[in-house]
């Protein structure tokens, strides 16, 4: 009697450390666990106002009206390093009037080495606007771009291993059929 109480007491202890050791691995992968559903939920490419982006899909997602937020995440809760960001807003200024107030703020913000640059894609010029050593306290960079023709502004605050993507998607970025 008492081996059998024994065995039924040890079996409840494993049923226990297993449900306690799910519970810590759903909560240290949460991240990836969120991406994951948001993967099935989420429709590409995402729309805001009369724009459609293709955002890639290991990145988060939060839309919000006239604003998309995406930032790649962390596969755990244990990342120590800012994960990169672009914004996407939809802003009805002329490309003039936009540049000269993004230079204005990355200079007095950022960095006194600024440049501009132009890039052609399917939905019209993009402008940008970067620091040439915009690089914010903790080592990221900060670039910001608009596009007239969709009435979008993107900004990115990243790594410049990550700024190949922002660009990616700035010049994917189209009018919504």
């Amino acid at each position: 009697m008492a081996q059998q109480t024994d065995h039924l007491r040890s079996r409840k202890q494993v049923a226990t450390l297993g449900t306690l050791v799910l519970v810590l691995c759903v909560i240290v992968f949460s991240p990836s666990i969120r991406l994951g559903i948001q993967d099935v939920l989420r429709h590409d490419p995402v729309r805001l106002e009369t724009a459609e982006i293709s955002i890639p899909k290991t990145w988060m997602v939060s839309e919000s009206p006239g604003r998309i937020t995406a930032w790649k995440p962390c596969s755990t809760i244990f990342c120590v390093s800012l994960r990169p960001t672009i914004v996407f807003e939809t802003k009805s200024m002329s490309d003039e009037i936009w540049t000269q107030a993004a230079l204005k703020v990355f200079r007095d913000t950022y960095s006194a080495d600024v440049t501009t640059k132009t890039l052609d894609t399917d939905s019209g010029q993009v402008k940008c606007v970067e620091g040439l050593n915009s690089t914010l306290g903790d080592g990221r960079l900060v670039a910001s771009c608009i596009n007239s023709n969709l009435c979008l502004a993107f900004t990115f605050t990243g790594n410049a291993t990550t700024k190949p993507v922002f660009y990616a998607i700035l010049a994917k970025a189209h009018r919504a059929t």
